[in-house]
This record gives structure tokens, sequence and C-alpha cells, in this order.
């Protein structure tokens, strides 16, 4: 299980984030912000396809220069010690997020029905972001959003399963929330059923 191996490593990763987070507090910044802003980004490109972040000898190299004096360094170690020591929780959710192109179609659509199309659940389910299930679901062949659903699909499903939002949730492959909201753009929906079943008694 990836969010198992992930979490094995926390006590490492925690480590390998506290000695770059304490490299980059540690630095003069003679360049302020706009340096910071630089090295960053420069932090970001050289752990790409790494299974964790990583300091280059490069950038560790830079870093070293124009270094605060000792005993800011010594205080300021022990409040980055303690901040990561506080936060471990949220740490460990984010380092067992995977990577959203990790997630199959079919993994995908099927995290979906299990969850009633719940993006919020889903996205727990699969150890990703919503933002990132999104973006999987525009990328699916046999998925969308519900904003995506047409009006006419939309009254179509309406009438074929005489207003039950379950059974329009399993036809549209979107949570009941989002088709109630998309429905309630649509009062006029409610008449249709009313003739539609007068109809079908005469």
């Amino acid at each position: 299980n990836i969010s198992e191996e992930l979490v094995t490593k926390l006590p490492a990763e925690i480590e390998n984030l506290c000695a770059i987070f304490q490299a980059f507090v540690l630095y003069h910044w003679p360049g302020n912000v706009r340096e910071l802003k630089n090295l960053t980004r420069q932090l970001v490109i050289d752990s790409r396809g790494e299974d964790s972040i990583i300091l280059t000898s490069k950038l560790r190299n830079k870093l070293k220069k124009n270094r605060l004096n000792l005993d800011k360094k010594l205080r300021l170690t022990d409040s980055i010690k303690n901040l990561f020591s506080d936060n471990a929780t949220s740490i460990k959710k984010h380092l067992s997020r995977r990577k959203p192109g990790a997630v199959g179609n079919d993994e995908l659509e099927s995290a979906l029905r299990s969850c009633d199309w719940d993006i919020q659940a889903a996205a727990k389910s699969l150890h990703i972001s919503r933002a990132s299930l999104y973006n999987r679901i525009d990328e699916h062949p046999q998925l969308r959003r519900a904003t995506d659903i047409s009006q006419n699909e939309l009254k179509q499903s309406y009438i074929d399963a005489s207003g039950n939002v379950d059974e329009m949730m399993q036809m549209l492959k979107v949570s009941k929330k989002a088709i109630k909201r998309r429905l309630n753009e649509m009062p006029e929906l409610k008449s249709l059923i009313l003739n539609s079943s007068s109809e079908a008694r005469q």
C-alpha cells in the first residue's frame, strides 16, 4: 500500500524537511523575497521525479553562505524542530498523497462509484487532492463534472428516473449533492413529472 509505505518513511522525511527548512531559515537572504522565490523554484525543479524533496550540493553550498550567527542558529534550530513536531499529522497527510497520474481510469471510476460519486470522499480514498481528482475526471473518457451535463440531458434523466435522485446519480455518474444543485437551477422540472404521470394514467 503506497500510503503505508510513505508513512513508514515519515521520520526520515521529517528529518529531511527539517534540514532543508533549517538551511533556508539560517540563510541571510541578501536578495530578500526575490532570491527566496528563485531558490525555492530551483528546489522544486531539482526535486522533480524524486521520491522526496532534495537539496542538491550546489544549492546547499549556496545556502551555507551568509549564515546567521551561532546564537540565532541554535534558537532557530529548536524552533524548526518544534514546528515539524507540532505539525507531524499534517506532514503525514501530505506525504501520503499520491501522484494523480498514478490513478488509472478504472481505479478512478471504481473509487467514485463506491463513494456514490462524492468528490471529497473519493479524493480521500485515492489519497489525492480534490483539484487533482477533478483534473483526472476531465481526462477520463467516460466521466465528467456535474456542470458539464447539459440541461436537456438533466431533464431527460429526471423524467426517466421519475425524479428519483438516487437513480439519476447512477445514470449521470455524479453525486446526489451535485444533481440537487443542478436541479435547483431548473424548478420547472417538477411540473414535467406531474404532466408525465397524468399522461401515463390517461
